[in-house]
């Protein structure tokens, strides 16, 4: 079974080694703040380390200069993949999010592509009375 379970899944996931990205500006978003000429380690398709001039052997090692590494983006406000958000009644209370969400909707993985990794899944603007 492809997961995801659509036209978009793979049969099996694909497996990448480690990478090491070089010489990257990297947002930690934490205590560190932003750290210039920076190196991130991913093993296995995690992070497994990140710091300067970093001695590690990877699979694949890519020059990142001049790139910007930062967490993933989170999306307060969207409505990918949900059908019909506006057009069942003025009054949707009743209906939830997760009722319309198509999850196979290609979509998500675009948003994914381009780093969004959490999304807030709204009602229609239309519908004054939005559903959960």
């Amino acid at each position: 079974i492809p997961k995801p379970f659509s036209a978009y899944g793979m049969h099996q996931i694909q497996d990448y080694g480690s990478v090491l990205l070089k010489n990257a500006t990297v947002w930690t978003n934490e205590s560190d703040g932003v750290l210039t000429e920076a190196d991130v380690f991913i093993k296995n398709g995690k992070i497994s380390d990140v710091g300067q001039k970093l001695k590690v052997k990877a699979d694949k090692v890519i020059d990142a200069s001049g790139k910007h590494i930062t967490a993933g983006i989170i999306d307060e406000h969207s409505h990918i993949a949900l059908l019909s958000v506006n057009d069942i009644a003025v009054n949707s209370s009743m209906v939830r999010m997760e009722d319309s969400l198509d999850s196979d909707n290609i979509n998500i993985y675009r948003n994914l592509a381009g780093g969004v990794t959490d999304a807030q899944l709204l009602h229609g603007s239309a519908n004054p009375i939005g559903g959960q």
